[in-house]
This record gives structure tokens, sequence and C-alpha cells, in this order.
């Protein structure tokens, strides 16, 4: 899997409107989407994982990297499919 480097993560983002700071994801927005969607995450990993250690080793993997990568998830349309990509 691609993986963003803690550096670029932290990294000044470039928009049209100019330099833009992404800012962390809060604990209750975190708390939102996992009760939102954690079900449908979990349910994601086990049929990709097909195991279900490594099936919870990549839902919280995938929660991980949304504490890290996850202040973009505020301007896409579809956060499952964002969720999705990372899983």
């Amino acid at each position: 899997m691609w993986r963003l480097s803690a550096k670029r993560s932290d990294a000044r983002i470039g928009t049209a409107r100019g330099v833009v700071r992404r800012e962390p994801l809060s604990r209750q927005e975190l708390q939102e989407i996992y009760e939102t969607y954690g079900h449908l995450m979990k349910r994601r990993c086990a049929m990709i994982m097909r195991n279900d250690a490594a099936a919870d080793d990549a839902f919280q993997e995938a929660f991980v990297n949304l504490m890290r990568y996850g202040s973009g998830i505020r301007n896409v349309s579809s956060k499952l499919r964002w969720l999705y990509r990372v899983c």
C-alpha cells in the first residue's frame, strides 16, 4: 500500500486560492466517523482479508491512517468512499 510520509502530511498544501494548512481531525470528528462507518469498514476489511485477525489489523490501520491523513476527508463528497480507499 502506498503511504505518505509524516513530513508530507504535515506540509502546506497548495490550492487555487493559495496555501492552506490542513488541521487534524478532532476527537469528536473521529468518533462520529467511527460510529457512522465503523461497522461498514470492519465488514469491508473482513471481505478483503478473509481472516479475522488480519481484518482487525487492517481495520485498525485504516483508522490510524484516518487520524494521520484524515483532514482531507472534510472535502470529499463521500466519506465512505475515502475510507474504503484507505482500507
